[in-house]
């Protein structure tokens, strides 16, 4: 992008400046010797032709010669010689670098079932930004066939962890399920704490205690749920 903007001579020079009516000093930053046009900025001056000498590209600017930056960029900066040679350094960089990462053995992704004739599936799930303290859930209902039925989205800007929006998402699939009149079906997670936490008796006093009495309450009034675990993530 930048290479483009210095073919197209829009690069803020104190040249280019000026030559849009922009008042300025002409002199060049780094030397405060020459006008700062764009060849004597990238090119010419002497405390830039340093670096390009120093810099991993051991490019000799000044060594090559051009009328114009245009000239300079496609002949002498970025010629096919120099950018073959660039490329292959870097590619051997990179390979130094990551000479002993291993690649882990990838676990192939879980595949979405069918629930049984009869019966609907209800995926359910939570995200949560730490860095912004905001969430969301979504849930999806599909039937027999695989065919969408229903699907929820909501935002949530302040929240308290992940576990948080887990509990969240499987109380709004609970009040979707009593609302819509669906009495026999399933509901996928990959919280395993969430799960626990609504099949077990035991009294919640966690921070979403009060969540998952909801939840319990809901299931109360339904006829028959059942939770299954998605393998392709679990949150423990």
């Amino acid at each position: 992008m930048f290479i483009w903007r210095l073919l197209k001579g829009i690069v803020p020079t104190k040249g280019a400046l000026r030559r849009r009516a922009v008042p300025t000093h002409l002199e060049c930053v780094f030397c405060q010797g020459a006008e700062e046009d764009d060849l004597h900025v990238f090119k010419d001056c002497g405390i830039v032709s340093s670096f390009w000498a120093l810099s991993d590209l051991g490019q000799m600017a000044t060594r090559v010669s051009a009328v114009s930056l245009d000239d300079w960029i496609k002949n002498g900066f970025l010629n096919a010689p120099n950018v073959t040679e660039w490329g292959v350094k870097y590619l051997h960089d990179y390979q130094q670098v990551h000479l002993h990462v291993k690649i882990k053995n990838r676990r192939a992704g879980a595949k979405w079932k069918n629930p049984p004739s009869g019966t609907l599936k209800v995926n359910v799930d939570g995200s949560y930004r730490s860095e912004l303290g905001d969430s969301g859930i979504g849930v999806v209902v599909c039937d027999e066939q695989g065919t969408c039925l229903a699907v929820m989205a909501r935002y949530f800007p302040k929240v308290l962890s992940t576990f948080h929006m887990e509990a969240e998402s499987f109380k709004a699939s609970l009040l979707l399920a009593i609302y819509q009149g669906w009495d026999e079906f399933e509901i996928e997670s990959d919280c395993s704490l969430m799960v626990a936490a609504l099949t077990q008796n035991a009294e919640d006093r966690s921070d979403v205690g009060c969540i998952i009495d909801d939840c319990k309450s809901y299931m109360a009034s339904l006829h028959s749920i059942r939770f299954l675990m998605s393998l392709e993530k679990q949150m423990v």
